[in-house]
């Protein structure tokens, strides 16, 4: 008799081993699939579930494995043989023999066509009145398996059925049924003792519908007031309104959320402060946020630029589209670029970083520092490196650079190139007698007087000790011009200079070298031919005159 009801109930049926393979289909069950028993049967329950359930699934059916349940019911998707999908509500349970778990069975039926929790509840007098008994217990199964309260009222307000998770949450029994509990059981708000009435929870008005959401505060069993959030349902049986409502207490929800804005408001402070200019900017290129950091370099207020172009801020003073490079924030690669921009007279240097959203769509973030102080810094930083300490002149690292110049075929030359070399005589003495003071003082004031004879764009460097190099070009007869400078130097360190009350006799050796021609300039080899030149001038100089 079993299995003649077996096969031929219209309700889906399986019976499934241990692992969730099929052991036994019934027709209604090869229909809803639209596969035949024999496909089925040896199967793999999961083998056709939908992608997006396995989870669900093997979640149901460990917990039906370990004990945790008896039985589950859920909203289940199949694959049918085309590939296409059906939705059905499944009830699975186990089936115990001698006290031990032998299989599962499953109920199948097809929900597809059925509309979502809300609007079943909406149509119950339609699903009522056509559905059998067993309907009725699948209804049960349903609202007794939801995690939040159920509770159902006939139009006077009196209950007439709640799951067991309103037994619960607001300590209720059997003994509730057909009596009145709103009062009871919700409030407008926490701190105040009177209760709502039943017309106050649904809003009932002549002719109008309830409300489908809202949101009050309950009573549970240990007389504390939460808030819960309440979705509402009419409908229409025996020719009598229902009103149900499915409670769901957001306690966590509220203070998720007071969490989430105590968060923002946090970030907001951390944003508003850090001495970085960030701003949010979409794909359209407008602005969705500004930190409070643009207020303080710019006239203006951060909530007026929500929405406005980037390109149009500052007076279009600032930002350009050639700064935003569409490619590499399409590729998501992060980059920076520097502005200048006078603000109140000084001038402001920022580096603008842009930063990808993680989502293509959402634009691009834009963090801007000033780095002005570090720019200054930097040149000085950039002075010090490239010049002596002592006497200000370019150091030989800055020699360096400047001979790369002459070492690049396009660099233009205007005229022949004069190299003179210096070695200060008798330095050392100097340094020995009159101490190391004296000696660097000597230095200077060799560099100064040097540095009053020539020219502005005339390259004048202390190579080391007591070396110093001087480059210059654009006479017109370069020999000539040199050797009349040479003069002047000599003629200008005949004068003794008094340093720390000691007169002091200035001398050099001077070896210089010229070229002519522009087109063959070879500064390195006239560099080493001016070194020799000066060699020999320091050598006639301390061979004894006849």
């Amino acid at each position: 008799m079993h299995d003649e009801l077996f096969e031929q109930s219209s309700i889906a049926i399986a019976l499934l081993d241990l692992r969730g393979n099929f052991v036994k289909v019934n027709p209604a069950f090869c229909r809803l699939l639209d596969i035949a028993g024999s496909q089925l049967e040896g199967h793999s329950f999961r083998e056709f579930t939908d992608v997006n359930d396995l989870s669900l699934y093997a979640s149901s059916f460990n917990r039906l494995l370990r004990g945790e349940l008896r039985s589950i019911t859920y909203e289940h998707h199949f694959l049918k043989k085309d590939g296409s999908r059906v939705v059905a509500q499944v009830d699975i349970g186990a089936v115990t023999k001698n006290e031990q778990l032998a299989n599962f069975y499953a109920y199948a039926r097809d929900i597809s066509d059925t509309r979502v929790k809300e609007e079943k509840l909406y149509e119950r007098n339609q699903y009522l009145e056509t559905a059998l008994q067993q309907k009725e217990d699948y209804f049960d199964i349903f609202i007794n398996n939801n995690n939040d309260a159920f509770i159902e009222f006939n139009e006077d307000g009196r209950v007439t059925r709640i799951n067991v998770a309103a037994r619960e949450m607001f300590s209720l029994d059997e003994t509730i049924i057909n009596k009145t509990v709103c009062e009871q059981i919700f409030f407008q708000k926490k701190k105040i003792q009177a209760g709502c009435s039943f017309y106050d929870v649904f809003l009932i008005e002549a002719g109008s519908e309830p409300s489908t959401r809202r949101r009050l505060y309950g009573r549970n069993k240990q007389g504390e007031i939460f808030p819960v959030e309440l979705i509402i349902n009419s409908y229409r049986l025996d020719n009598r309104n229902y009103y149900s409502a499915f409670v769901h207490d957001i306690s966590e929800k509220i203070d998720t959320l007071k969490k989430l804005i105590e968060s923002k408001l946090r970030l907001n402070e951390i944003t508003d402060n850090i001495p970085v200019l960030i701003a949010h900017i979409d794909k359209h290129i407008n602005f969705t946020f500004l930190n409070k950091m643009y207020e303080r370099y710019f006239p203006c207020k951060v909530e007026q630029l929500i929405n406005t172009s980037l390109f149009d801020f500052c007076d279009r003073r600032f930002f350009a589209p050639q700064d935003f490079k569409i490619k590499r924030i399409y590729e998501k690669n992060t980059y920076s670029f520097e502005k200048e921009i006078e603000i109140n007279g000084k001038t402001v240097v920022f580096n603008n970083t842009v930063v990808p959203a993680r989502k293509l769509n959402d634009g691009f973030y834009l963090l801007t520092s000033d780095i002005t102080e570090f720019k200054k810094l930097q040149e000085i930083y950039k002075y010090d490196a490239n010049h002596d300490r002592l006497t200000g002149l370019p150091n030989r690292r800055a020699v360096d650079h400047y001979l790369e110049n002459y070492r690049n075929p396009s660099y233009k030359k205007f005229s022949g190139v004069s190299v003179l070399f210096f070695d200060l005589d008798n330095f050392k003495q100097i340094n020995d007698t009159h101490g190391h003071d004296v000696g660097d003082k000597t230095l200077i004031a060799f560099a100064r007087i040097v540095n009053s004879l020539i020219r502005r764009d005339d390259f004048f460097a202390r190579l080391s000790g007591d070396e110093f190099l001087l480059i210059m070009e654009g006479f017109k007869d370069t020999g000539k011009e040199s050797r009349a400078l040479v003069e002047k130097i000599r003629q200008a360190l005949l004068e003794k200079v008094i340093i720390n009350e000691t007169a002091i006799t200035l001398q050099t050796s001077i070896g210089v070298a010229v070229q002519k021609d522009v087109n063959s300039i070879d500064i390195d080899k006239l560099i080493i031919e001016a070194d020799k030149d000066m060699y020999l001038n320091k050598r006639k100089q301390k061979e004894p005159s006849e």
